[in-house]
C-alpha cells in the first residue's frame, strides 16, 4: 500500500498489524522511486514482517473460561456460557472483572471468533473512552489545557492524534498497554494543544509532566505491535 503526505520529508516504510506494508512519501515522489526503495529494502521488509507476525501470534486469546486479558491496568477473566441457539452472541461484564460470553449452540467456530472479537473491541472502546475521560480531567488540570473532544477509534498506524481544533483520537489498542504507557500517549496528545509539532519545546512539555516518557516510547517500540485482540475458539 502506498500513500502520500504533504509534510513527508522522506520515504517511510511501516507495517500494519496484519503484516501489510505501507509506504509513505511526499506527493512529488513517483511510484517508481517508491518501488525502488521497497526493492532495496526487501531483506529488511521480510525480516521485519516475520518478526511482526510472530509478535502478533502472541496476542491470540483462547475463547475459553479462565483466559485473562489486561485492560486499563486490570485483569479481566473470560467466562464462557452456552445459550440457546436462537439467541445472539452476547458479552456481559460484571463488577468482578468477568467478561462473560454467552455463546449460542451450533455456532461455527470461525464466525464465533470474529463476532466475539468485535464485541470485545466494542467494549474495549467504551472502557477506553471512560478511562481516558477520567484521566484527561486530571492531566488537563495539571497541564492547564482543555481538549474539545476525546474519542477512542480504530487507527492502524497511530496510537493517538490531535487536531488543531483540539479533538483527540486514541487507538483502542493502547488500552491493552500498562497504565503509564497509556498515560504517556494521552499526555503526548494533550501536549499538542500547546505545541502542534514535535519540536524541542514539545518534548520539554512532555518531560515536565512525565520524566520517564522515553521508557514508555521504548516499551511501545518493543511491544506495541503485540497490542491487539485476536480470539481463537477452544478446539
Amino acid at each position: 500500500m502506498w500513500m502520500t503526505k504533504a509534510n513527508a520529508k522522506r520515504i517511510t516504510l511501516r507495517f500494519h498489524t496484519d503484516g501489510q506494508l505501507l509506504a509513505i512519501s511526499h506527493p512529488s515522489v513517483s511510484q517508481s522511486v517508491v518501488e525502488e526503495v521497497i526493492r532495496k529494502q526487501a531483506n529488511w521488509i521480510q525480516k521485519t514482517r516475520s518478526h511482526l507476525l510472530s509478535e502478533r501470534d502472541r496476542t491470540y486469546y483462547r475463547l475459553q473460561s479462565g483466559e485473562q486479558i489486561q485492560v486499563c491496568g486490570k485483569n479481566y477473566k473470560f467466562i464462557v456460557q452456552p445459550s440457546h441457539q436462537d439467541d445472539p452472541l452476547r458479552l456481559k461484564v460484571d463488577k468482578d472483572e468477568h467478561l462473560t460470553f454467552f455463546i449460542p449452540e451450533h455456532t461455527q467456530p470461525e464466525e464465533l471468533a470474529e463476532s466475539a472479537r468485535q464485541l470485545l473491541i466494542q467494549w474495549l472502546r467504551k472502557k477506553g473512552s471512560s478511562w481516558s475521560t477520567m484521566r484527561a480531567e486530571i492531566w488537563e488540570s495539571r497541564m492547564n489545557v482543555k481538549s474539545t473532544q476525546i474519542r477512542v477509534k480504530e487507527q492502524k498506524t497511530r496510537w493517538g492524534s490531535c487536531s488543531s481544533q483540539g479533538n483527540i483520537n486514541l487507538n483502542w489498542r493502547i488500552f491493552l498497554a500498562p497504565l503509564d504507557v497509556i498515560d504517556y500517549v494521552l499526555v503526548h496528545e494533550l501536549a499538542h494543544l500547546l505545541e502542534m509539532n514535535h519540536s524541542d519545546a514539545f518534548w520539554r512539555i512532555v518531560k515536565s509532566h512525565l520524566p520517564h516518557y522515553q521508557e514508555c516510547i521504548q516499551w511501545l517500540n518493543h511491544h506495541g505491535r503485540s497490542l491487539d485482540v485476536q480470539l481463537i475458539v477452544k478446539s
